[in-house]
């Protein structure tokens, strides 16, 4: 393991610990993790959003009429976007 590899983790620590948190959150308080699809636009776009649901990268839950989404999973998803773009853009600097 290279020595940039080890910083590159250390780097990631802070957003492991916070989605441990979000998940920690979803299994003890599950109500406190959900929200609603409006509130999800508002906060991540509606867009990206709607991306998700239709990949079926996001579970709904139903409360009533309503449909809820997982604040945790939306994170993780996230993250996983960006570190997927870390990865590519990483890649064409050392191509380069």
């Amino acid at each position: 393991m290279t020595a940039t590899s080890i910083l590159q983790i250390i780097d990631e620590v802070p957003e492991i610990a916070r989605l441990l948190v979000l998940e920690m959150d979803r299994i003890n308080k599950p109500q406190s993790d959900l929200m609603s699809t409006s509130q999800a636009f508002r906060e991540y776009g509606q867009a990206w959003v709607k991306k998700l649901l239709e990949a079926k990268a996001l579970r709904v839950v139903r409360h009533g009429n309503r449909k809820m989404l997982s604040r945790a999973e939306m994170e993780r998803v996230k993250a996983k976007e960006n570190t997927a773009a870390r990865l590519l853009i990483r890649k064409k600097k050392e191509g380069c």
